[in-house]
């Protein structure tokens, strides 16, 4: 079976939704995934009104069966074009209602396995549905969710992120292998300097531990050690050092001694990072 056998991407047919929905496409054809599911969603809410999908874009909903009517015909050109390109199977749903509610009920009743969303980040320009919105449903939703800002699908995952604290990243660490086997990437342990001199030796037995299982498995990963308290600043400055192309992150606190790698007072990874970040439900560790 594939690592992720059924994909999910909601779409609101703006530019930036169109470069999580090619993301996905790559890396359902190169997981042999099964399924591709697209889902939009209209508030209710929104309705009648000026909506910006991305920065200086607005759309008019004018009714639910507007709405309705063309996103059904967008919906059917886009599952055209990828049709002409890729042997995939796609499922498509239009609803009303709130995008978290919806999201995660579609994802618990097709029993999706990987979501991909777009993110327009933290830049004071209200948001339909993504931007902060990715943030939220990566918290929510029981399944890894990827968020992407720009199209980088020519050169998928070749080198990844694995954040190392204090505690053995079980899930987080057998996606990363398994991503590593299918993409032939490399894997970066990071870790802070001042983690790795603690007195208990935790994060240095840890690493130890990690490396003997990527040597085992004869997956390619290098470690890099960075200075200061903040481990959600370290990964952001070495991703765009390193050139990294995918960050595993758990949602919330990445562990209780260096505060979260998800924060709320700027070091939020997935609206500030230009790197795709692949969000891990940490309880699954």
């Amino acid at each position: 079976m594939s690592l992720f056998n059924k994909i999910l991407v909601p779409v609101d047919f703006s530019t930036i939704s169109i470069v999580a929905l090619d993301c996905a496409i790559e890396t359902a054809v190169l997981c042999n995934s099964n399924e591709l599911h697209l889902i939009s969603v209209v508030d209710i809410n929104t309705i009648g009104y000026l909506v910006a999908v991305e920065p200086g874009v607005m759309i008019n909903y004018g009714s639910v069966d507007d709405y309705i009517k063309n996103a059904e015909t967008k919906m059917l050109v886009i599952k055209e074009n990828i049709l002409k390109k890729h042997q995939v199977n796609i499922k498509y749903k239009i609803t009303v209602g709130n995008l978290f509610t919806a999201i995660n009920e579609y994802t618990e009743t097709e029993k999706i396995d990987l979501i991909v969303m777009a993110t327009s980040g933290s830049d004071g320009i209200k948001e339909f549905i993504f931007g902060s919105n990715s943030q939220y449903v990566a918290e929510k939703v029981n399944c890894p969710i990827l968020t992407v800002k720009s199209n980088n699908a020519s050169d998928l995952y070749k080198k990844i992120i694995l954040p190392i604290e204090n505690f053995y990243p079980k899930n987080k660490l057998a996606f990363a292998k398994a991503i590593a086997k299918i993409f032939k990437s490399e894997i970066h342990l990071v870790c802070l300097k001042n983690e790795l001199n603690n007195a208990d030796k935790t994060t240095e037995h840890l690493i130890y531990t990690i490396v003997e299982e990527l040597n085992l498995e004869s997956i390619p990963h290098q470690l890099f050690v960075a200075g200061g308290k903040n481990i959600t600043d370290a990964i952001l400055r070495y991703a765009e050092k390193a050139s990294i192309d995918l960050i595993l992150v758990n949602p919330g606190e990445e562990s209780t001694l260096t505060g979260k790698i998800i924060d709320a007072l700027g070091g939020q990874i997935i609206n500030h990072a230009q790197t795709p970040v692949l969000t891990i439900k940490k309880e699954n560790n």
